[in-house]
């Protein structure tokens, strides 16, 4: 947390340095203030392909991969990872939570989306005592649909309802703001409930293959499993900062069966062509 905000008064000090001299000389317009913002992931971008950004060398860290922690990361693998910490700042509280309580690794949000892990210099492991046992791919259940996939059938369901909602908006939008904003809200949350009532899946499982399963019983999970389901998903979208949201993805991520939050522990995705489905236990602990 010290070399990070070290890191971040670098980044956006320069950031704000480069903004306030070029007000004067060609106005504080949107280019400018774009460069601003540009600024701290360059940093971090460069800083760590040449071994370390200032705050690392400072408190003697550095950045591994995951999954061999003596050799460096790809330059893309650290490009992922500067690019996604910047929107995450927005929701620092999450990946401070997400990092602390991982506890074989202590990698944040960002660190597992790019395969990182940061270490002591001199350290030629990490981990419990020697330091670090690297992370290798987790057993996962037969039948299960990877994360990634379900994230890009979840994002063909948001612009899905995107349009529906703005359709709704213009229909009812001389009813006054109230009704706009319902329309809105209500969108999502019905178009869930429909797709259940259809056949359980939505148009972007559909798109990718995939359908809702019970994880106690075969088959295609029921309505009372699935309307509950939808409400809890479309709740977690509106917290604010999409804090809801980022820790949905996180849990999906990190459990076995690959169930979210909106899951209640009853239901997960599986593959369309999938003749059968078990739930796996808790990846083991690294020795």
């Amino acid at each position: 947390m010290c070399a990070r905000l070290v890191d971040l008064v670098i980044g956006f000090g320069a950031g704000g340095a480069i903004v306030a001299l070029c007000e004067p000389l060609i106005g504080a317009g949107g280019p400018v203030v774009a460069a601003g913002w540009l600024v701290p992931p360059l940093y971090e971008i460069v800083g760590s392909i040449t071994g370390g950004t200032l705050g690392k060398r400072v408190f003697g860290l550095r950045i591994a991969s995951a999954r061999d922690p003596v050799s460096a990361p790809s330059a893309g693998a650290l490009t992922a990872r500067a690019l996604t910490m910047l929107p995450l700042m927005a929701i620092w509280f999450v990946n401070l939570l997400v990092m602390v309580t991982d506890r074989v690794a202590g990698r944040a949000i960002h660190d597992a989306i790019a395969g990182t892990v940061v270490c002591r210099t001199s350290a030629t492991g990490y981990g419990v005592d020697a330091g670090y046992q690297a992370v290798g791919p987790r057993e996962r259940a037969p039948g299960l649909a990877h994360p990634g996939v379900r994230i890009a059938a979840r994002g063909v369901d948001l612009l899905v309802c995107a349009v529906l909602g703005s359709a709704a908006a213009t229909a009812v939008g001389g009813a006054g703001r109230a009704a706009v904003a319902a329309a809105l809200l209500l969108t999502g949350p019905v178009y869930e409930l429909a797709c259940a009532c259809a056949g359980g899946t939505t148009l972007g499982k559909l798109l990718f293959r995939l359908r809702v399963r019970q994880v106690a019983a075969p088959g295609r999970a029921p309505l009372r499993r699935l309307a509950p389901r939808a409400l809890v998903l479309w709740g977690l979208a509106l917290v604010p900062c999409l804090a809801g949201v980022v820790c949905d993805l996180m849990i999906m991520w990190r459990d076995p069966s690959h169930r979210a939050a909106h899951d209640l522990g009853r239901t997960t995705v599986c593959r369309a062509d999938a003749t059968g489905y078990a739930t796996v236990g808790p990846a083991p602990s690294p020795a």
